[in-house]
C-alpha cells in the first residue's frame, strides 16, 4: 500500500508530494544532481564487492581535511550524484568519491558534478561501491 510522505521542495519551481511503496521501511535521503534535489533510498547493505562497472555512477561525499589527513564529513551537505535514472549508463551501484574541502566551506555550495570537478578541491576515488538507488 503506498504511503504518503512529507511534502518536499523539489527544484526551484514546484513542490511535490513524494508517494512511494516502502515495504522495507527504508529512510529516504536527499542528493544533488545538476542543481536539482533528488531522493535516494538509504541502504545498509555495506560495500558491494564487484568488478568495477565500465561506466560507474559517482556519489561525491564531502569531507574536511586533506587526502593524507581526512577529517569529518561535512554535515548538512547533500551528496552530489554523477548520474540519475534516465541518464545514459545509470545503474544503482555507485562509487563513493570523497571531495576534501576547507573548514570555511559553505554546505551545499557545490550542487553538480561539474561544480565539483571545477572546484579544484582534492578528489579521491575510494574504489568502494554501494547500492544507492535513486527514486
Amino acid at each position: 500500500m503506498p504511503t504518503t510522505g512529507p511534502i518536499y521542495r523539489v527544484g526551484a519551481q514546484f513542490t511535490e508530494q513524494l508517494n512511494y511503496s516502502n515495504p522495507l521501511n527504508r529512510p529516504v535521503e536527499t542528493v544533488w544532481y545538476r542543481y536539482e534535489m533528488y531522493f535516494q533510498l538509504a541502504t545498509d547493505y555495506g560495500v558491494v564487492f564487484i568488478d568495477p562497472p565500465q561506466v560507474s555512477v559517482e556519489e561525491y561525499l564531502f569531507r574536511y581535511g586533506t587526502p593524507s589527513s581526512p577529517g569529518a564529513f561535512v554535515s548538512d551537505q547533500y551528496p552530489v550524484m554523477s548520474l540519475i535514472p534516465g541518464s545514459y549508463h545509470y545503474q544503482p551501484i555507485c562509487e563513493e568519491v570523497w571531495v576534501f574541502v576547507p573548514q570555511d566551506y559553505r554546505p551545499n555550495h557545490l550542487k553538480s558534478q561539474q561544480d565539483v570537478l571545477l572546484s579544484n578541491y582534492p578528489i579521491v576515488h575510494t574504489g568502494q561501491y554501494f547500492v544507492r538507488p535513486i527514486l
